[in-house]
Order: C-alpha cells, then sequence, then structure tokens
C-alpha cells in the first residue's frame, strides 16, 4: 500500500494518510460530515473466515480440534457436512466443508492461489513440542521468516499447508 514518501523520506501509506485526514477532520468545523465523507473511500474489512475444502470434512475437524484445540463454532446438521471453527488464540474463523475433487500438490507452496494458513505463536519451540506431542510429523527445520522472525510448516490430516509463526513483537502487527 506504498504510496510515496513523506519530508523524512520514510514511506507513507494509505491507511497513515487516512488516519492523518480522520484527525485533521475531526479539529475542522463540520468535522462530522467531513469524516462521513472520507470513510465512504475506506472499506474497513479484516478476515472473518478462511475456507478449507476437504475430502473428509469430519476428520479434517477433527485433527484441527485434536492438534490446535480448535472449538467447534458451528456445524451444518445436514449434508454435506460443514463446520466453522475457532482457534483459541482468535482472529479469523477456519470454514471447513466438502469439496468436489482435490489435486496432488495441495502441500506446494509454490502453487499460485492461496498455499497455507500461518498461525501466530509466543514460542515456537512449545507449540512444535505439543504438536509432536500430538502426532504431528514436523518433518522440516525451523526458517527465517519473511518480516522478521521465524516459522516451522507442518501439514494437517489431507495435506494442507501450515506453519507457525514466531515474530518479536515489534515486528509487524
Amino acid at each position: 500500500m506504498e504510496h510515496g514518501t513523506d519530508a523524512g523520506g520514510a514511506a507513507t501509506t494509505i491507511a497513515g494518510e487516512l488516519r492523518r485526514a480522520q484527525n485533521l477532520a475531526l479539529q475542522t468545523p463540520g468535522r462530522k460530515l467531513l469524516w462521513r465523507l472520507l470513510q465512504a473511500f475506506v472499506i474497513n474489512a479484516r478476515i472473518e473466515h478462511i475456507g478449507l475444502p476437504a475430502r473428509e470434512p469430519e476428520g479434517v475437524k477433527d485433527g484441527y480440534v485434536r492438534v490446535l484445540d480448535a472449538r467447534v463454532v458451528f456445524a451444518r446438521s445436514e449434508p454435506p457436512p460443514a463446520y466453522l471453527l475457532a482457534l483459541p488464540g482468535g482472529g479469523a474463523l477456519l470454514e471447513v466443508y466438502q469439496a468436489n475433487r482435490a489435486v496432488a500438490d495441495t502441500a506446494d507452496h509454490t502453487l499460485a492461489g492461496w498455499r497455507h494458513v500461518a498461525l501466530r505463536v509466543e514460542s515456537i519451540e512449545a507449540a512444535r513440542e505439543i504438536l509432536a506431542a500430538r502426532g504431528v510429523r514436523l518433518s522440516e527445520p525451523v526458517k527465517p521468516a519473511g518480516g522478521g522472525g521465524r516459522v516451522l510448516f507442518f501439514q494437517d490430516p489431507e495435506g494442507n499447508l501450515l506453519h507457525l509463526v514466531e515474530r518479536p513483537t515489534e515486528t509487524l502487527a
């Protein structure tokens, strides 16, 4: 979202410009109308859920509950099965639903399209021990993370790629 530099040469962002505009708008006569006009140009969005089509949705749901302590917040009572899962740390929900077909290269993170779900943790070592104790095969070493920190990749019961990410608190929100 970078689009320029400020007087000191630092990169500015659209979000930063909007914050400055909001501050200015709230100090100006007629500020409520001006702020409403500014909001008309911003989509205040966040990720609500991530969809995961599965060959066996119930097995995948059970795996996330067992391995990651996910909690089922919705279960469709009629076929085809579908579930919304919440992870203990909050954030986006995970929707697990019936797939119509599958590809062999699910875990290839270099294919185009969505390839993995990153789970932020405080300690990769602690999370690694818990995953291993729960039967998760961890065949790759911990690697440096883009943007700082470290990552550890693993797969769910159907081979979908996930990774743990540990970052210093001052990097990325």
